[in-house]
């Protein structure tokens, strides 16, 4: 029997902006604005304008997919407290921002300083050279996905149905953002090799006798005051093609989408699925010291 841990972080919000490969091109011109006050040098402020008016080409041309996860977990405490301890929730939320085209060029046509309310704003004008996504998603390729449950507590093992319309290769992995930085996917299945899994029908995963087991939130030694969340939130993410395709053990988050999009959108289908991992409540600083 193989046991492949699954590694827990904290969550936190973020984006994610995918290119593609691409054929059609479109020359756009747009502008980026950036407020700022005197703790941001105008070199900083006008860098951040043009980001923005770089987004701003993509999104003009191809448009921006927004979609959102969210799970809610509430817990009750004991009598001897009160209500306003008794009852806490904690939201897990990640944005998911999908660009489906790519920047090919930008060039700088004009920069300006300008006083906005009592502080100044960097205006970037820049002339872009936009390409448009290769193809159009095949609704009749797609897969679904459903876990056994939302919550699981550490060491309990993740099951998960996987439904699709034709024939595919699925490559799982496990996702969980630290705080302001960003952990990196973790291919969870297959276990063993970087080649995905065959699906051509509904079944229960994972097989063969492997399990998916929970594992703790990571805790470093050299910080003693440290004391781990009682519960934090996690993602399982699923890569469907019609082609296998070999993924690394291990890829950060801006590799995983040039890579997930580098395949004509008619062969590919990926999503994403919060859980919960709640932790031990006797695992507290006095334990871990």
């Amino acid at each position: 029997m193989v046991i492949y841990l699954i590694r827990s972080f904290m969550t936190a919000m973020t984006g994610l902006v995918l290119a593609s490969v691409v054929f059609a091109q479109v020359s756009v011109e747009v502008a980026g604005i950036y407020r700022f006050g005197p703790e941001t040098s105008e070199a900083e402020a006008c860098r951040l304008a043009t980001d923005r008016a770089k987004r701003l080409a993509i999104e003009r041309v191809v448009g921006e997919t927004v979609r959102a996860d969210r799970l809610l977990v509430c817990k009750e405490g004991s009598g001897d407290t009160s209500p306003a301890q008794r009852s806490g929730c904690r939201l897990s939320q990640t944005l998911w921002s999908a660009l489906s085209g790519s920047l090919l060029e930008a060039r700088v046509t004009q920069t300006t300083i300008t006083p906005y309310l009592g502080g100044r704003a960097c205006n970037v004008t820049l002339e872009a050279v936009v390409a448009k996504p290769n193809g159009e998603p095949d609704p009749d390729f797609d897969l679904q996905v459903t876990l056994d449950r939302p919550i699981y507590r550490i060491g309990e093992a993740i099951q998960l149905t996987v439904a699709p319309t034709q024939s595919g290769y699925l490559t799982v992995f496990n996702w969980a953002p630290l705080g302001q930085t960003t952990a990196p996917l973790i291919r969870l299945l297959p276990v063993d090799t970087g080649l995905p899994l065959a699906i051509s029908a509904k079944q229960v995963l994972p097989r063969d006798g492997t399990q998916l087991l929970i594992g703790g939130f990571p805790i470093d030694p050299s910080e003693s005051s440290w004391i781990p969340p009682d519960t934090w939130a996690e993602y399982l993410i699923a890569v469907y093609t019609r082609e296998p395709l070999q993924w690394p053990d291990q890829i950060s988050l801006s590799d995983f989408g040039r890579k997930l999009h580098e395949i004509p959108r008619r062969d590919i289908r990926w999503q994403s699925h919060i859980f919960q991992v709640i932790q031990k409540p006797q695992l507290k600083k006095e334990v871990l010291q």
